[in-house]
Formats: structure tokens, sequence, C-alpha cells
């Protein structure tokens, strides 16, 4: 089946593509705020021409600091009014914008913090506070309440300590990491959009989740620096044995995206030789995006060799569900 399956119909990993909105967090908004896709067939939904566009609306206004409870009943005349508003000059409230920043985490569990501690830990996220337990987060003061996430480690997955957390800071995002859940446990938090992940799991998981939670945004605007030499990549590609080829074709885009981007460098530097400044800043800005695009496909990529390599389960495995 194509990717959009009728002219208007698309399916629910296009559309996260298409709007930067992630296919959990698309979950998520269909369990809370009942924002439902199109038409599903199995498990696999589909939205229509109208729900993407208002999605598309609908993130370029999270990310201006709006939050999605005050967005999801909107029509898309409404949403429109608001992006317009907010490029016009006036009296409009100032909104924190989210482009070019890094999501606030806030970690608690002593081994997520060991963890923290003894991995390589990227400058994706921004770590703001750090407890041992849950009895200290809970009689700690406000640190909690400006942060954008929270990850939390429990030893089991028990809903009512959840839900404290929750209650603790209730703006921001969560995410748990437990050690051990019966099913009903798990079943519980299959109805919600918390992410529950068992542990253990990467520190690159970790920011991975984060990012995606967040919206995967600009690390203020520089060239992401590259994860892989060539010769990694050769090897990755060589080593992927799966029926799909993921981690090729991964490689492959990534291959592209770092020869477009060299290209894109060296039209900028041509420009600034012809003295097209202006133009040879938008060049350098086109390089530095690609650049951002080529980290997130090796992040991909990096997640994809670790689910493997941890698990000894190929993508191609029929006990994993394809989006």
């Amino acid at each position: 089946m194509n990717n959009v399956v009728s002219e208007d119909l698309y399916r629910i990993g296009t559309v996260a593509a298409l709007t930067g909105v992630a296919v959990e967090r698309l979950r998520a908004w269909e369990r809370r705020y009942d924002f439902k896709p199109t038409y599903k067939n199995g498990k696999t939904r589909f939205y229509s021409e109208e729900q993407l566009s208002r999605l598309k609306k609908i993130k370029q206004l999270t990310d201006l600091g709006y939050t999605i409870s005050r967005l999801i009943t909107l029509t898309e005349a409404e949403l429109h009014e608001k992006l317009s508003s907010e490029t016009t000059i006036g009296d409009q409230p100032t909104i924190e914008k989210k482009t070019g920043s890094r999501p606030k985490v806030c970690l608690i569990g002593a081994s997520l913090l060991t963890q923290e501690q003894t991995e390589t830990v990227s400058d994706r996220i921004e770590i703001t506070a750090r407890w041992a337990n849950i009895e200290s987060f809970s009689t700690s003061h406000d640190e909690a309440m400006t942060t954008d996430i929270i990850v939390a480690l429990v030893p089991v997955l028990i809903p009512h300590v959840i839900e404290s957390i929750e209650n603790k800071s209730p703006s921001s995002q969560l995410i748990v990491l437990y050690q051990f859940a019966t099913a009903e446990q798990i079943s519980h938090f299959e109805q919600k959009p918390t992410v529950v992940l068992n542990w253990p799991v990467s520190w690159q998981q970790i920011e991975y989740q984060c990012a995606n939670l967040f919206g995967l945004p600009k690390l203020h605007g520089e060239m992401h620096p590259r994860h892989f030499s060539d010769e990694e990549l050769i090897a990755m590609s060589v080593s992927d044995d799966s029926n799909e080829g993921a981690i090729k074709q991964l490689v492959n885009e990534i291959n592209q995206l770092n020869a477009l981007a060299q290209y894109l460098t060296s039209c900028s530097e041509g420009a600034i030789g012809s003295q097209q400044l202006e133009y040879s800043r938008t060049l350098a800005q086109a390089a530095r995006d690609v650049g951002q695009a080529r980290g997130q496909l090796e992040l991909a990529s990096q997640t994809l060799s670790d689910f493997g390599l941890k698990t000894g389960i190929q993508p191609s495995d029929p006990n994993i569900t394809n989006i």
C-alpha cells in the first residue's frame, strides 16, 4: 500500500513526517482529546487532508508555546487566525518559542542518575534537576514545576505513584522507566499518553524520547555534529541483514544529506565571493538545516542498531508491529 491510501488519506507515519508531530503524540492526542483519525485498518490509522492541514497549524502553534489543550478543539479557521496574529505587530502576549531551544528535563531515580554520569550525554536536552527517588522529588519545592519533561525510573509500575508525579508537575510531560510490572499495570498505561519504557534503556533512547515529546527542536541553529564516520556508516549498512534493510536505507539517506550539506556550504562560500551576502547566509542556514535532518537520521540508525544488539530481534521479526 502506498503512503497515501487515497487522494486524501494518509498513514499515521506519513502524517508524523509531514507535520513534525510524533506518532506517539498523535496516539496520545487520540486517547486524551478524542482527536480520532478518519479511518482505521486494524492498528493502522489514517488521517484526512483536512486533519493533516490542522495538525500542521497545531504544530506551528505548539512550537510558539501554545498548549495542545488550548488548540485541539479549535477549527482550522481559528487556528489560522491565531497563526496570523503571531506574525502581526501589536499588543499580542509574548509567547516563549521552542525553536532553537532544548527541552528542560528533570531526572528521578538513583540508577538513572548513575547512567547519566557514566554514558555519553549530548547537548540535546538540558538537565535542570535530579532526585535520587520519588520521595525526595515529592518533598522538593518548585524545580519541577517549570520543567518540560520529567524522566522517572520506578521499581514497580504502580499507577498511584505515577499519578503523584503528574500531580506534582501537571504542566510537564512524563516518561516513566519501570523495572517490574504486571500485565494489568502495563495495560493500564497503554490507555494513557504517558511514555512508559521497560528499564534498562540506553541514554540515547532517553534523549530521543525527550526530544520527540518536545518536538525535535533545533540545536541553536548550529550544524549538528556528525555522529558516525564514513567507515562506521559503511559497517552499519553491511551488517544490516534484515529483510527490510531499514538501516541500509537510513545510511543511504545520511550519505545523501552529508553530500547535500557540503554542496550547500560550497554554494554559500561561492556566493560570498560574488558579494551576494544575504543569499550566502540563506544557503548557510539551509546547510545547517540539512545537518539537523541528518542528525535525526543518525539517531534513528543508532536506535535500530541498539535494539538489534540488545534483543537479537531483527526488524523483520513477526512479533514487531508495523506503524
